[in-house]
């Protein structure tokens, strides 16, 4: 069995592996919290175990696997670390920039403070990755969807400084992943418009439950094609050797 866990983006997998008549490979994806978990401590480690901080997480990762805990010899894919839309999305930018491609009349942020600033982001997510790994589990990290063309940022933030950021954010994120031997799986590259960073808007959840606009996630076709994606490294050996 992998478990799939992490922000709400991992629902999107879950909903595309329901549309999977007798996958080969058996997975089970489930969300612990939303991206916010991602700033605080997301568990702890005692006694060779990984105690979730959150009671959710906690209540929910019990009721998909039977423990309230992280142990050992477990299988893991991580759903965290990607989502940069906290960080582009921010009012901050409606009046800077970063400086590889800040226009005239704009606040210009320095590569070494963008560094910082997903740094600081990221970190708890880091922190949480290899403390699951250091138990003896196989960990991988499974990306956020790409981002979305009809993000409600777009109206005071360029297309071009979200494109920017994103990107740093990934590329940062993964430099690391793969500094520490940590597999990972990127979304789909049918997932994308053409010679963009952006998701496919027949890809994109257009509204959350109670009918608002949803700017951040995809819908239950492209968690499809990425659990896809995650069954054939899985079957190929690539992200749990």
């Amino acid at each position: 069995m992998i478990y799939i866990i992490g922000n709400s983006h991992t629902s999107a997998i879950r909903r595309g592996l329901e549309m999977i008549d007798q996958p080969s490979v058996e997975i089970c994806a489930f969300p612990i919290g939303p991206t916010p978990i991602e700033l605080e401590p997301i568990a702890r480690l005692k006694n060779k175990q990984l105690h979730f901080n959150d009671e959710v997480a906690r209540n929910r990762f019990k009721k998909m696997t039977g423990d309230a805990c992280i142990t050992k010899g477990l299988s893991i894919g991580i759903c965290m670390g990607t989502h940069t839309a906290r960080i582009y999305s921010h009012k901050f930018w409606e009046n800077a920039e970063p400086s590889a491609i800040a226009l005239k009349g704009k606040q210009s942020i320095t590569d070494k403070v963008m560094r910082d600033i997903f740094y600081k982001d990221q970190h708890k997510v880091r922190v949480f990755i290899k403390n699951v790994a250091s138990l003896g589990n196989k960990v991988f990290v499974v990306s956020a969807p790409p981002i979305r063309l009809d993000h409600t940022c777009l109206a005071y933030v360029r297309r071009e400084v979200v494109e920017h950021i994103d990107t740093l954010g990934r590329k940062l994120f993964t430099y690391w992943l793969k500094k520490n031997g940590i597999p990972y799986v990127s979304p789909p590259s049918e997932a994308y418009h053409e010679n963009t960073p952006f998701l496919k808007d027949e890809l994109a959840q257009k509204f959350i439950a109670n009918g608002t606009h949803d700017p951040h996630h995809a819908n239950p076709e492209y968690g499809k094609l990425l659990a896809m994606k995650i069954i054939k490294k899985a079957q190929a050996g690539e992200i749990l050797s």
